[in-house]
């Protein structure tokens, strides 16, 4: 098989570990999107995006155009139908996961989600990772990984919409360090060296995006990671999945997982393992 023929054709994944944060279900690009219409819905939380050419997706009773750079998240089981004028192509992902409602609640969304100025890396993402996820080899985790950076890119999106890119330009660069390094010791002096703006500066900015801080976003990515941690491996101490996330107080770690999902991590780690 060329590598064109192996990248714009579907391939749906029949083998998923969907006790997994997240798992995908089925990807595709440069793909010549025929008409579909779907009463019932997907089983699966749909993300579709025009790569080239013109689509409409009808859903809830309204009808959307994407051109291209513009995509549309679906839940589950909401009815929608699409269709495109002339050579439509497409790029998508279906994905699920034990984590995936909690991670697509900062996107706002209710049955659905559009977007309607994605940025490069949220356009290019379908593609740039393809090879990646639809290799069988790659381990669940590293699939669980990726998709868990394409919603953050989403959200990005989101939040940021028709926002000044000078405004972009200082809160991307925190963005991407914080996923980085997230498990490390981080404070907000380095953060502001990272834009050349002063502490007080990039927080305004920052809250003007994310309603938090950097550093209160930090700790809420670091109690994420722990919770997608405490699924995969079982095996694990608490103590080890504080540290590995960037806790070095184990009883600190012990109170902000509690508030944040209600559960200490040995309860929620020992629910989950049933």
């Amino acid at each position: 098989m060329s590598e064109k023929e192996a990248r714009t054709m579907r391939l749906v994944f029949t083998h998923m570990n969907q006790d997994y944060p997240l798992f995908c279900e089925s990807i595709g690009y440069e793909w010549r999107q025929e008409a579909i219409f779907r009463p019932q819905g997907y089983p699966f939380y749909h993300w579709l995006q025009t790569a080239s050419g013109e689509g409409t997706v009808t859903i809830g009773g309204t009808t959307y155009t994407l051109p291209a750079g513009a995509g549309i998240l679906i839940r589950p089981g909401v009815p929608h139908s699409y269709r495109g004028s002339g050579n439509w192509q497409t790029a998508y992902l279906t994905f699920g996961g034990a984590l995936v409602a909690n991670l697509v609640t900062p996107l706002g969304m209710g049955d659905y989600r559009v977007i309607t100025d994605l940025s490069q890396p949220t356009a290019r993402f379908v593609a740039a990772h393809y090879a990646t996820l639809a290799n069988s080899a790659v381990q669940d985790r590293v699939i669980a990984e990726l998709l868990f950076t394409f919603l953050l890119l989403l959200r990005q999106d989101v939040e940021i919409g028709a926002r000044g890119m000078a405004e972009i330009g200082i809160v991307t660069p925190v963005l991407q360090y914080l996923d980085a390094h997230s498990g490390e010791k981080i404070t907000n002096t380095q953060l502001a060296a990272k834009t050349g703006y002063t502490v007080q500066y990039l927080t305004s900015i920052f809250k003007r995006y994310y309603h938090q801080t950097p550093l209160q976003y930090l700790q809420e990515l670091r109690l994420r990671k722990a919770k997608s941690l405490l699924m995969t491996h079982p095996e694990w101490n608490v103590y080890e999945v504080a540290e590995q996330v960037g806790f070095t107080d184990n009883s600190q770690f012990i109170q902000a997982f509690k508030a944040y999902t209600g559960q200490t991590p040995k309860k929620f780690q020992q629910a989950r393992s049933r």
